[in-house]
């Protein structure tokens, strides 16, 4: 039977990044002691060995070699989680290379002012006694916390974010070309545009302001190439019947997305 513990030491390797500093205020508000790597990182393992839950929350480019890094000096009676967008490759390593409690964590939402009715998702691989514990804090902080295999969450990822990013830098990518080929002026689309158009148009701009971020997940979710090759073949079936002027078809492809949507496959 496992014992459940509540932890006294939260290490946070990358603690000073946006999500990691704010999870660190929610566990220092919460009365634990928390640890924080340097900005260089030079302190990683030793930051590593102290913690009775340990958190990784850097770069996903980053992640791999950080936790071959620390999982070495990481107690054996310590849970190792992450905050990495994808879960199989992270989950994978931190079990190879850690005996103990092993837990694949990602918040599914950047720095935000309050996490109440936010979403989080769990991979347990390894529980041991923090687990229980763990899913509790999170829920005392207002988040909706849900449990998935990793490859489930791969899957169920490579839809609510791949598909969304490719969608939205080919929108961008189709307006820059569309803009010199038609020789527009953006200024006027401020004017002329739709509240659909403007909150498009907001959506993309969010998503590009960090562009490393979501080309690391294009490139470490390994459905992201069926993910994109099913839009291509979307569009080239949209631009068929556009070709053929086949009006009716395109009025078929409208209803079926509508049903799609009225049976709830677009629910959050």
């Amino acid at each position: 039977m496992t014992m459940h513990k509540i932890p006294k030491v939260i290490s946070i390797i990358g603690g000073q990044g946006k999500l990691g500093s704010l999870f660190a205020s929610k566990f220092k508000e919460n009365g634990f002691e928390v640890l924080i790597t340097s900005k260089d990182k030079s302190n990683n393992q030793e930051i590593a060995k102290k913690g009775d839950v340990v958190i990784v929350t850097v770069p996903i480019r980053k992640t791999e070699y950080v936790i071959q890094e620390i999982a070495p000096f990481v107690s054996e009676d310590s849970l190792l989680t992450d905050f990495t967008s994808v879960k199989e490759k992270p989950v994978k390593i931190m079990s190879e290379l850690f005996s103990g409690e092993v837990i694949g964590g990602h918040p599914l939402f950047g720095p935000i002012d309050s996490l109440q009715g936010n979403k989080f998702i769990l991979c347990p691989v390894r529980n041991g006694a923090y687990f229980s514990w763990y899913k509790s804090f999170l829920q005392s902080l207002g988040l909706h916390v849900y449990e998935m295999t990793p490859d489930n969450h791969d899957r169920m990822m490579s839809i609510v974010q791949c598909l969304t990013h490719i969608s939205n830098v080919c929108f961008i990518n189709s307006l820059q070309h569309l803009q010199q080929n038609f020789a527009l002026d953006l200024s006027l689309f401020k004017h002329l545009s739709t509240p659909s158009y403007q909150a498009r148009i907001q959506a993309a701009s969010t998503m590009l302001q960090d562009a490393g971020l979501y080309a690391d997940i294009q490139k470490e979710n390994k459905y992201s190439q069926i993910v994109a090759e099913t839009y291509n073949a979307s569009v080239q079936q949209l631009l068929q019947t556009i070709k053929g002027k086949d009006f009716e078809s395109i009025e078929i492809m409208f209803k079926q997305i509508q049903q799609f949507i009225k049976e709830g496959g677009n629910d959050s």
